[in-house]
């Protein structure tokens, strides 16, 4: 049995809670964002039906969602007009779209492709706790260790249903080769220190050396003062990370810095 949320205004509201509830499934009904937003901090619903004209009224319901239903899987429920445009400014939060007026077919089709998703969605947040911990590497200051760093790096992603990082790993292949060349000056007696962190939002990599750190502030004012800095192999790196990174950023006199993809 699901848990389902019905968050609607219109006389349709009785008709989605009635097809849902011939398949077995819980349902709790509102008409209001305020009354779903006490509902959600109560109960773990499994599934969330909400009228896009309300949530568009009232955005506090996508950080309530995010902070005690992020687990819950949310269909937009809406007239046939216009649903595109106004579903953009939310659609990343979405799972799927069902239009008005509801039948048993509509209903039964789209809840047989969200149990795949759910069964998907709740896989993916058992295996993300699995390694919510921090995984350290230590690794000396050697370019050869590149190559099998990158190597258990995919490994790590595959394990944990994550894709389309190509572009990521570059940046942290060069994160690395700068701290193995720049920063420790290839000295096989120091190390470099790979923290990485994963959850289902973000991919975190926080990569440091045992060198004299940079003026890594001056360094990123010259990247961006002429277009040809960019191409100069001392610059390279930096760029890099910025095209291919979501968020970077120094610590340490640069010595320590960290890559940031959002999942």
């Amino acid at each position: 049995m699901y848990d389902t949320l019905i968050i609607e205004q219109d006389k349709f509201a009785n008709t989605l809670s009635n097809i849902l509830k011939s398949g077995s499934y819980k349902v709790y009904e509102t008409n209001s964002i305020d009354d779903s937003i006490e509902e959600i901090k109560k109960v773990r619903y499994n599934l969330i039906f909400v009228d896009i004209d309300l949530v568009n009224k009232n955005p506090l319901f996508w950080q309530m969602r995010e902070k005690y239903a992020n687990d819950s899987l949310v269909v937009i429920t809406s007239d046939k007009d216009g649903i595109e445009d106004r579903l953009f400014p939310i659609k990343e939060n979405v799972c799927d779209i069902i239009t008005k007026p509801y039948n048993m077919d509509m209903v039964l089709n789209l809840l047989n492709s969200l149990k795949e998703k759910y069964r998907f969605h709740i896989a993916k947040e058992s295996i993300f706790s699995f390694i919510k911990s921090k995984i350290s590497i230590n690794i000396p200051s050697d370019k050869k260790y590149i190559e099998y760093l990158s190597s258990y790096l995919d490994n790590i992603f595959y394990v944990n249903l994550v894709s389309d990082v190509a572009s990521f790993k570059i940046a942290f292949e060069e994160a690395v080769i700068n701290a193995i060349i720049h920063g420790n000056k290839s000295d096989s007696k120091k190390n470099v220190k790979i923290d990485i962190h994963i959850n289902h939002k973000k991919i975190k990599i926080v990569i440091e050396d045992e060198g004299q750190g940079f003026d890594y502030v001056n360094a990123l004012i010259k990247l961006t003062e002429t277009q040809t800095n960019i191409f100069k192999t001392s610059g390279r790196g930096i760029f890099m990370m910025s095209l291919y990174t979501d968020d970077f950023c120094y610590e340490k006199d640069g010595r320590k810095i960290t890559l940031v993809k959002h999942l």
